[in-house]
């Protein structure tokens, strides 16, 4: 299976400082979703994980998770689900409360 070489930034070590990185992912697969990340931001839980604040990590390390990008490639078995974000759960709807129960106001 061959490899894809991918530029990021990447967290060198636990001071959290930042350094340009390439790091090899793996081919698409069935089920995967190759994006070509245009841009990415990094927010609070990035910087805490990049400077191992939340328990110990192997450097170097690629933090960032929210992405914009453009779909290069989509593997056979790809669901039109695998190309939306998770919905949280609390953004579910959920049905109302049965009519015997009182709520507070």
């Amino acid at each position: 299976m061959s490899m894809i070489a991918t530029k990021c930034l990447a967290c060198k070590d636990a001071t959290g400082q930042m350094v340009a990185h390439t790091i090899q992912r793996r081919a698409v697969g069935p089920k995967d979703v190759h994006i070509k990340t245009s841009y990415s931001g990094v927010c609070h839980s990035d910087i805490h994980t990049g400077k191992g604040e939340w328990g110990p990590k192997s450097y170097p390390l690629c933090v960032g998770h929210e992405i914009l990008g453009t779909v290069v490639a989509v593997g056979p078995a790809a669901t039109p689900s695998s190309l939306l974000p998770p919905t949280p759960s609390s953004t579910l709807p959920h049905p109302p409360p049965p009519s015997s129960t009182t709520l507070p106001l």
